[in-house]
């Protein structure tokens, strides 16, 4: 019962992240709804997966960035500090999804009050994100988690030959 009910909540969330992100983004929203509504995308949001939470944060956290450049709006501590929960939510689920936080570097100086603001945010959250790759990398280390087990397969002996022969 358990796991089906994870299944339905799943869902549920995937469901109510998609409604708010189609309401919104300011322009397309046919292609958000078409997006939210592919197959395996659908799949996934009903299986009992970390995907769902990638999905439906990233596709809110994209109507959010869409509709904040869109609007031109001056970026506040509260929109940061959302934008900054999804990015950590995405994250914290696979760690390969850090790189999202390089989204507030699209934002431009007309988004923040001067200059000065612009940096100390666009740092800040630079910073928060590493800081939340570490955390999640070294909590999988330690807790034994590794995402993609491969049987036979060491991925220490594969990130050294990997980076002493970056050519082959």
């Amino acid at each position: 019962i358990s796991f089906y009910l994870g299944r339905f909540f799943n869902v549920s969330i995937y469901a109510i992240l998609g409604y708010f992100a189609i309401k919104l983004i300011p322009t397309g929203k046919k292609l958000l709804f078409m997006c939210a509504l592919l197959p395996t995308v659908v799949f996934q949001a009903a299986s009992f997966s970390a995907d769902v939470v990638i999905n439906g944060f990233s596709f809110l956290v994209f109507a959010l960035v869409v509709k904040w450049l869109f609007d031109k709006k001056k970026l506040t501590k509260f929109d940061l500090a959302i934008m900054c929960t999804c990015f950590i939510l995405i994250t914290a689920s696979k760690v390969t999804y850090a790189p999202i936080f390089l989204l507030i570097l699209v934002f431009k100086n007309e988004n923040f009050t001067d200059r000065k603001k612009e940096w100390i945010a666009k740092l800040g959250v630079l910073f928060l994100g590493a800081l939340t790759a570490i955390a999640v990398f070294i909590y999988s280390q330690k807790m034994g988690i590794a995402q993609w087990v491969i049987p036979g397969v060491n991925l220490n002996e594969q990130l050294t030959a990997v980076l002493h022969n970056p050519i082959n």
